[in-house]
């Protein structure tokens, strides 16, 4: 990957899994990145994770309501990510604003993809009609394993969420009311 910068005595290099599902995908994750531990491997700021979530089965309704919901709570999303992955060359804003009305006239796949006009976005939908997937492009790297899996499981559920619904309210301010279906209401 030409983008990542490579420190002096170490080589820059990426890193595809195959598709991992569920616990057992986890749990694998975290073996790698032990690996990747053990022999000395480093992150820096140009270092990023893409996770592509499979969505083979999602119609363009489900993905214009990932990338309402997505957007909706970018800033809150933000929160979450380093101060250099929020605003970055490869991971650009949806800028939800000036799309929101546009989304809910896309007929297919192909007009949500002219929409968004490239695939260096926080959600890249490019990847959609290829691989199924849908790719978020924003964390930064990391070596956590409870950092990254975190992200991973507020990915997944973010796009079962999603799926499930029928609109996404254009509505702000009701970001807990969306963190408890994300994640669900946990137990006394």
């Amino acid at each position: 990957d030409s983008s990542l910068e490579r420190a002096r005595g170490f080589k820059a290099f990426e890193i595809v899994s195959q598709d991992l599902q569920c616990q057992e995908g986890l749990d694998e994750l975290a073996k790698v990145i032990a690996t990747l531990e053990a022999v000395g491997c480093k992150v820096n700021k140009s270092c990023g994770i893409h996770v592509h979530v499979g969505v083979n089965d999602y119609t363009t309704r489900n993905l214009t309501n990932l990338i309402k919901f997505y957007g909706k709570h970018e800033q809150e999303i933000d929160m979450v990510v380093a101060p250099s992955r929020r605003a970055s060359r490869w991971a650009q804003t949806l800028d939800i604003d000036s799309i929101w009305n546009k989304l809910s006239r896309c007929e297919d796949f192909r007009d949500v993809e002219n929409l968004l006009s490239t695939r260096y976005r926080k959600v890249n939908v490019f990847s959609f009609r290829r691989y199924g997937t849908v790719e978020f492009r924003q964390h930064g790297g990391s070596l956590d394993v409870d950092k990254i899996c975190h992200w991973v499981i507020l990915l997944t559920n973010m796009c079962d969420v999603t799926k499930k619904k029928a609109n996404i309210q254009r509505t702000k301010g009701e970001f807990k009311h969306s963190v408890v279906e994300v994640f669900g209401r946990g137990q006394n």
